[in-house]
């Protein structure tokens, strides 16, 4: 029996046949434990908020819709060098267009009508009539994170570093003793 996928923490499903004509405004806002479990599958210390504003336009009778997709998150990430809270606003956009597909024998197949180019990374497929807007704000607020977050004054320093300032090179010992 194949492996049946998590359900997703912030879920927001959308039908495409429920929109209406021309262009739709969804708000969306993740509630504390959306918030939670956003924070553990992405390992932050703490998602605050999730908030996004989705544009959503229906074209081809509802077999392709264009989504805009602005979200502001407040997140807590730990610090790479000090591992101390650090508190941080993730701001993105993101444009996609959702592409119909058709199922067949469990192998999803493009429209034949609809040539999308092997580079278009927009691109998505719109499975069953439905878009989770929720899913796409989550997938894109884990790529918008910082993957080296850092503590305002934290800096690398490397141990000894400070000792070594005025020693010899240990390829120069080296030399000598191979000389010797």
């Amino acid at each position: 029996m194949p492996k049946r996928s998590p359900e997703p923490e912030f879920s927001r499903i959308v039908c495409v046949d429920a929109l209406p004509e021309g262009e739709a405004t969804l708000e969306l806002e993740a509630s504390a434990a959306e918030c939670a479990a956003l924070a553990c599958r992405f390992a932050l210390e703490a998602v605050a908020s999730v908030r996004a504003q989705a544009r959503l336009v229906s074209r081809r009778g509802g077999r392709e819709v264009m989504a805009e997709i602005a979200f502001v998150a407040d997140v807590v990430q730990l610090c790479v060098i000090t591992l101390d809270p650090v508190a941080a606003q993730v701001e993105d956009r993101v444009a996609l267009r959702f592409v119909a597909t058709e199922a067949a024998d469990g192998v999803l197949a493009r429209d034949k009508e609809l040539v999308v180019a092997f580079d278009d990374d927009d691109v998505e497929p719109l499975v069953g009539g439905v878009i989770d807007l929720g899913e796409v704000v989550a997938e894109h607020l884990a790529l918008a994170l910082d993957p080296y977050p850092r503590k305002p004054g934290a800096h690398f320093e490397r141990a000894g570093e400070d000792d070594r300032a005025g020693a010899e090179s240990p390829f120069a010992v080296l030399g000598r003793l191979r000389q010797a």
